[in-house]
């Protein structure tokens, strides 16, 4: 059992330092922010999850760093109604369960306008979405 969690830290450790030196330069060209990973170690592939202009998107990625897929988007999971915003996204991948969770900040817009008109922009959080 050791033999199999040392090697599961070893070969998440290496890829984690591939997958986001590969990456990174990617991700930062869509003006992504707070990037998260977690390593898949049966099927040896990656994903990750980041946020651009309010919204979490993932990629799955290989071992080596390259994408596998396009990016999809994770939250809001109804995008064409929702005036929710989410940052801070988070992943982790569950063994026993082989499924990534992803988690966000949740928050939603809000402006209030002083004496002078001047409105200033704010969010509200409201939890996390999971």
């Amino acid at each position: 059992m050791y033999k199999y969690l040392w090697t599961s830290l070893i070969a998440m450790g290496l890829s984690l330092i591939v997958v986001a030196n590969a990456y990174a330069d990617p991700i930062a060209a869509l003006g992504a922010r707070t990037p998260a990973i977690a390593i898949d170690p049966v099927l040896d592939r990656g994903m990750i999850v980041y946020e651009v202009g309010g919204r979490i998107y993932g990629r799955f990625v290989d071992n080596a760093g390259r994408g596998i897929a396009g990016n999809f988007l994770v939250f809001p999971v109804d995008a064409a109604i929702s005036t929710w915003t989410y940052k801070d996204p988070t992943i982790v991948f569950k063994m026993p369960q082989n499924r990534f969770y992803i988690a966000a900040r949740r928050g939603y817009p809000s402006s209030i306008e002083d004496r002078e008109g001047t409105i200033t922009v704010f969010d509200n959080s409201d939890g996390i979405a999971v």
